[in-house]
């Protein structure tokens, strides 16, 4: 994973909730915690920071929007 690329994602959160959604991720960290590693991103849906478990990760893709698409 690069910094600055946009990859696609679908996530399943704590509560079972699955989502998709375009991130830019900032860094990759371990938890201290719990051990879990964890995609510090900016996250397009919610258009701001957040973090996600990549253990969570159900599906992660490139994402490079056709510039061509109308």
């Amino acid at each position: 994973i690069k910094t600055g690329q946009q990859l696609a994602i679908h996530y399943c959160d704590g509560n079972r909730n699955h989502t998709s959604r375009i991130i830019i991720p900032e860094e990759i960290e371990r938890n201290p915690y719990d051990g879990t590693t964890r995609i510090k991103a900016h996250c397009r849906l919610r258009d701001a920071e957040r973090t996600f478990r990549l253990d969570r990760i159900r599906d992660l893709s490139d994402f490079n929007p056709d510039p061509y698409c109308f």
